[in-house]
């Protein structure tokens, strides 16, 4: 997920051993990681020593997925647990960059699109993404695909969309960011969804 929009993915891991009497070093409550793109082929870990609240504290993590809670372009996490209840994680990181997400309806294959591959491109930035069946164990992320759009690109600049859709047909868009589109197989039109 892109925790701060800049275009550069992070990694969120929930943690927790599978078995309860775990041998040392191991136990069985663990901290969640978060990684961070620190070159185009390393990830570094956050330091989360000074961490507060959940982070600050060891889970035996299960299930987790993205979702946007409070609409406003940035993805939050929920996380399900073996003995605590479901925890919802709010991205509140302070971030200036402007991001786009898309909702696919297919009409010709399988309602949700899955199999269809979005293609955005700003003039400075390319990015790709598949729309899967599932991403997580006894969970799926919010059905929508979610682009940070990164420092370069400027407000007002339109954003390129191809779908690229599971029976190969293609179909192009021009939208604006920070909005989210509902694109429909077959139509030529973006519509805003809320």
């Amino acid at each position: 997920m892109d925790f701060d929009n800049d275009s550069q993915l992070e990694i969120a891991i929930a943690n927790g051993h599978v078995y309860r009497d775990a041998e040392p070093p191991s136990t069985y409550a663990q901290r969640m990681q978060i990684l961070f793109r620190e070159s185009t082929k390393r990830y570094a870990a956050f330091d989360l020593a000074d961490a507060a609240g959940y982070l600050a504290a060891d889970h035996v993590g299960r299930a987790m997925w993205t979702v946007d809670a409070t609409r406003d372009g940035k993805q939050d996490l929920a996380v399900t647990h073996q003995t605590e209840p479901f925890a919802l994680l709010m991205n509140e990181t302070q971030t200036k960059h402007s991001w786009v997400k898309f909702e696919l309806i297919g009409v010709d294959d399988s309602r949700d699109a899955v199999g269809a591959v979005v293609t955005v491109s700003d003039g400075s930035l390319n990015r790709i993404s598949p729309v899967l069946s599932g991403n997580g164990f006894y969970c799926a992320s919010e059905r929508s695909l979610h682009f940070g759009l990164g420092a370069d690109h400027k407000d007002g600049d339109p954003i390129r969309v191809t779908v690229t859709w599971p029976n190969m047909s293609t179909t192009s868009y021009e939208v604006t960011a920070n909005e989210q589109w509902l694109l429909v197989q077959g139509d030529e039109q973006a519509f805003l969804s809320k």
